[in-house]
């Protein structure tokens, strides 16, 4: 149950933001990408999580106003947030690469569609 916009987002080349957060990988590329007006991220009305866990990957949608189309993946369990689509998660072993990942360094992400 992925978008097309979406799934467009995660087969970009990505990389961390320089500015790295402590719960998340942010991607630097994804929301000015988005921003350009060819994706509309819906907010996604039948999520019935409780969290997201590590490894889970995100897009804000466009309830998050300014941020629509931020991917992030999450370093650690957040609470779920309804402004945040859940569009797909890391395979378990490729969790450690979440560790290492340096502010800056690219990264791809590789979807089985």
């Amino acid at each position: 149950d992925i978008q097309e916009a979406e799934l467009a987002l995660l087969q970009l080349p990505h990389r961390q933001r320089f500015d790295p957060a402590r719960d998340v990988i942010r991607s630097e590329t994804s929301r000015p990408y988005a921003r350009k007006g060819e994706f509309a991220i819906r907010a996604k009305k039948t999520q019935t999580l409780s969290s997201r866990l590590k490894g889970t990957v995100t897009i804000d949608n466009e309830t998050y106003g300014r941020y629509e189309g931020e991917l992030q993946i999450m370093k650690k369990e957040l609470p779920f947030d309804e402004k945040v689509n859940v569009v797909a998660n890391v395979r378990e072993e490729d969790m450690i690469l979440l560790d290492i990942l340096r502010p800056g360094e690219p990264f791809r992400l590789v979807t089985d569609e």
